[in-house]
């Protein structure tokens, strides 16, 4: 008997229902767009993709401070070029007509929606997990983690969740801000659940200053004066660099820093690579959790950034929703700290004009980047001939505790490449400057 076609789970009523409510009641402070946000709504929790395209505009409409009302929302989709495709002015009207007022079962409503979501991820781990059962290159115990730690982050991303956090007077007044819990790197430079955004020119050497970071974290030392609370479990998830790549940066680096065997043994328990170069997105976020949750990992560092978001970074609706509605909820639910390897923009040609690329906005992609990291770092080449560059901490850069070659506080360091030919690793600059610097 043939197999039966697969019958995936939604519920057109409840969809159309949700999002018809939204609409008709677009009011923040009321309880429609509340109830979805508790539980975590985005456009891909939505079987039928014109509802996909119509509730990306809800999200985009709010985030952007305005009423996410019928006319705004159309109006929003017909100058994304997408009206049609979400069933046109016609099909919208259609939703509304039919509600007079904001359904009252409308929590009920989003949670049918999440729940038929979360069942259509289980399909896929599951189908998943019988392609690699019937390649017989696993064995049952591994196919057994990997169904349940993917199922586990699958319905954690989508559990009803608040996120509002009223925040007493008295506990304000009683914080010790020299003690403080949460604190990784730095005075609370980096904290749990906190963000980094590491940018540089392609070719600088982010990868390899990266490998350096996590190596000296990992043991519990400083970093030219950026030093962690304790050693720190990292996690490095790339997409760019093959296994030769980065053989010979952590070999170099390894070696520059004079490790000790018990050093190096040390290692192979409190860092964590892996390579990913299809994942993006929605699934990019489920695979961060699931590896951050797997290693406990205080810290992840994701290079490229370019390489997971799975869109275009300049718009802001789109950054918005990878930031605070893919990262921002699997940060607040691991406590895992994040730094974002990016791309900066191509420098100025004119001499004059260069020194305006140590700002914290030197980036490719929308300012929503820099308004929501919660600190930047810029990787900045100093000399067109020589391998010298500017390490300049941008946004909350005075918390880090960089240090300059005379122990003093400072939020730029002048670095180098190696000076031993053919080593792949970082060293302090302590050349002297050139006559016409200008940092």
């Amino acid at each position: 008997m043939p197999a039966q076609p697969l019958t995936l789970p939604f519920d057109p009523d409840a969809e159309r229902n949700l999002i018809a409510s939204i609409l008709v009641d677009a009011d923040p402070s009321k309880p429609s767009l509340k109830a979805c946000a508790t539980i975590g709504l985005t456009p891909a929790c939505f079987y039928e993709p014109r509802h996909q395209l119509i509730w990306n505009a809800i999200q985009a409409v709010d985030s952007e401070g305005a009423l996410p009302d019928e006319i705004t929302v159309s109006n929003y989709l017909r100058n994304q070029g997408v009206i049609e495709q979400a069933g046109g002015s016609a099909y919208i009207n259609e939703l509304t007509g039919a509600l007079f007022a904001p359904s009252p079962n409308l929590r009920a409503s989003a949670a049918i929606v999440s729940e038929a979501h979360q069942a259509r991820l289980l399909i896929g781990i599951a189908q998943g997990t019988i392609q690699r059962a019937q390649s017989g290159a696993f064995k049952p115990n591994e196919l057994a983690a990997s169904f349940a730690a993917q199922a586990k982050a699958a319905l954690q991303a989508y559990a009803p969740k608040d996120g509002e956090q009223k925040m007493e007077l008295h506990d304000l007044e009683a914080f010790d801000r020299d003690n403080d819990p949460n604190n990784l790197i730095g005075k609370r430079w980096l904290c749990k659940g906190g963000s980094l955004l590491f940018s540089g020119q392609a070719g600088s050497g982010k990868s390899t200053l990266v490998t350096t970071m996590a190596i000296r974290w990992a043991l519990g030392f400083d970093l030219w004066g950026i030093k962690p609370v304790r050693p720190l479990r990292i996690l490095i998830l790339q997409s760019e660099n093959d296994l030769g790549d980065l053989s010979e940066q952590w070999n170099d680096t390894c070696n520059a820093l004079n490790l000790s065997v018990s050093e190096r043994a040390r290692l192979a328990e409190q860092i964590f690579i892996y390579r990913e170069a299809v994942k993006t997105g929605e699934a990019f976020g489920i695979l961060l959790e699931e590896l951050i949750s797997r290693h406990t990992c205080d810290i992840a560092f994701v290079d490229p950034l370019l390489g997971f978001a799975g869109g275009d970074v300049s718009k802001q609706d789109f950054c918005s929703h990878f930031l605070r509605h893919i990262l921002q909820p699997c940060l607040m639910r691991t406590g895992c700290a994040l730094v974002a390897v990016h791309h900066q923009n191509k420098p100025p040609k004119k001499k004059e004009d260069q020194g305006s690329i140590t700002s914290t906005y030197d980036f490719t992609g929308s300012a929503e980047l820099a308004n929501w990291f919660r600190a930047t770092a810029i990787l900045r080449r100093e000399d067109n001939e020589l391998p010298h560059f500017v390490l300049k901490l941008g946004k909350r850069g005075g918390r880090a505790g960089l240090q300059d070659q005379g122990g003093r506080f400072t939020d730029s360091l002048r670095i180098r490449h190696s000076k031993v030919r053919g080593q792949i690793c970082w060293e302090r600059n302590n050349d002297p400057l050139p006559a016409d610097d200008t940092l």
